[in-house]
């Protein structure tokens, strides 16, 4: 067998599997998070969350008071995709804003009780990806992940 056809018999698929799931992730985190919530308001919630609203969100918790531009740098997203999330974040009472009284056009926004709930299932969520993914790397020696690394990143340079 060819390298290239090695390629496209058992490199290739699980590159598109991981394509495939990131395009579509949100769902698998939106059920994971759902299974572990009781109340099926909140659960209703989630379902209209995108995963920048999840990532605003932890931001905040762990940013007490932070502005639309930190969060726009924290995030690497633009000030509009902030002003969007904050808004649809507040809508569902997950967040809160508070503007100081020297300028009452800064807003400052805080994460809910009913935001905590929700961003302590996220976090949990990310605490068993990060787990998965330790367990994974731990079976390769760490030549075998620079060279994993490498071809990625090759991959990525071929399909910019």
């Amino acid at each position: 067998m060819t390298k290239f056809d090695y390629f496209k018999q058992s490199i290739e698929p699980s590159i598109q599997t991981i394509a495939m799931q990131r395009s579509t992730g949100d769902e698998f985190e939106k059920q994971w998070i759902r299974d572990r919530l009781r109340d099926p308001h909140l659960c209703d919630i989630i379902d209209q969350l995108s995963i920048i609203n999840m990532h605003t969100l932890k931001a905040i918790a762990t940013n007490h008071l932070i502005n639309g531009v930190e969060l726009s740098s924290k995030l690497g997203v633009t000030r509009s995709t902030i002003s969007k999330s904050t808004k649809r974040l507040v809508d569902f009472g997950l967040i809160r804003y508070e503007q100081t009284e020297d300028n009452q056009k800064e807003r400052h926004y805080c994460i809910t009780d009913t935001g905590k709930i929700i961003n302590i299932q996220h976090e949990a969520l990310e605490t068993y990806i990060e787990k998965q993914i330790h367990g994974l790397i731990n079976d390769f020696p760490e030549d075998s992940l620079e060279t994993v690394a490498k071809f990625l990143r090759g991959i990525a340079e071929i399909h910019p």
